[in-house]
């Protein structure tokens, strides 16, 4: 997944805050890995005309380990 993203990627972080760069997101995964097992489900994605923004709405289904 982190090869489709742009190094100044921004993700808003569910009940969180703000982080900026694909470095970011690549540890955000690895702690997301390590405490729970989850996938996606009903994904769809939005962007803007010009595809300058975007954003995905999903499910996630798992448990916490």
């Amino acid at each position: 997944m982190l090869e489709l993203l742009t190094d100044d990627v921004v993700h808003d972080i569910n009940q969180g805050g703000r982080e900026h760069g694909k470095e970011a997101f690549r540890v955000f995964l690895d702690t997301m890995d390590t405490h729970y097992r989850e996938r996606a489900e009903d994904l769809t994605i939005l962007s803007s005309v010009d595809g300058r923004r975007a954003a995905a709405e999903f499910v996630i289904h798992g448990k916490y380990l």
